[in-house]
């Protein structure tokens, strides 16, 4: 179905210069207002929207929306204006429903027809649950949202959680637990190598400094003398060496002879 075209035509915006909606009856102060039957007018349309402003029962203050516009009494049907909730869903709370006739009730009207895209507010009945309203959608029948007294065995409950599960809290007390252990096993290990270095370098000056003790004494020893060494230490013993004799054709020729 195609919109209704507009009889004028408006070649721009307008700008509001009052404190006030363009259409006065676009606000009003209390839900009383909406079925005034004076208020809203004659010109009254379905999907108007009408905000409550200044309700004495601060809780019915918001956005409503006209489901009904077949007649004047229509608009003066409580019913027939649906409150928006803040996700823009539609609810009304009743007395109570029907589920066999298919109807509910509200204050002394009987035998209201659901809508259905609305959820209908029931007040428990129940006590000691903290579950203030039993919730019903209409779709051709009535239909429950959720259980009044749902299996909740499966579930953990909270103190088996903290008695089984670590909390978060305890879990951040072991994590700094272990950063502080593994930064005192750091800081100890860092000491070690330092010392281990430390250790690595004297020895290492210290055989620097025998072996240039050892190199200075083997240049000074007199010629024909063999020095016996290891890693420093002098050999108990210094060998001289006995010159070979010399040999010449002398020498061959009186072998020879004899």
């Amino acid at each position: 179905m195609a919109r209704n075209p507009a009889k004028y035509s408006a070649p721009g915006s307008y700008e509001v210069k009052a404190q006030r909606p363009f259409d006065d009856r676009m606000l009003v102060n209390s839900t009383a207002d909406l079925i005034d039957g004076i208020s809203i007018g004659n010109f009254y349309y379905k999907g108007m929207l009408v905000v409550v402003a200044n309700d004495p029962e601060v809780e019915k203050n918001g956005v409503y929306i006209l489901t009904n516009a077949s007649s004047l009494q229509a608009t003066q049907d409580p019913a027939n204006w649906q409150k928006l909730k803040e996700d823009g869903s539609m609810y009304v709370v009743v007395d109570s429903i029907d589920l066999d006739n298919k109807t509910y009730t509200q204050g002394e009207q009987t035998g209201l027809i659901p809508k259905t895209n609305v959820f209908y507010f029931v007040p428990a009945t129940r006590e000691g649950k903290g579950n203030v309203y039993t919730e019903y959608i209409f779709n051709e029948n009535w239909e429950r949202i959720g259980a009044e007294d749902p299996d909740l065995t499966p579930f953990a409950k909270i103190t088996d959680v903290e008695e089984t599960y670590a909390t978060i809290e305890s879990l951040n007390t072991t994590k700094t637990e272990i950063n502080s252990t593994l930064e005192v096993e750091t800081e100890a290990r860092e000491a070690a190598v330092e010392a281990l270095d430390q250790r690595v370098t004297a020895n290492t000056e210290t055989l620097t400094s025998i072996l240039e003790e050892d190199v200075v004494k083997y240049e000074v020893l007199p010629e024909g003398v063999k020095l016996a060494t290891i890693w420093g230490s002098f050999a108990d013993e210094i060998v001289e060496e006995t010159p070979e004799p010399e040999i010449t054709d002398e020498t061959v020729t009186e072998g020879g002879n004899n």
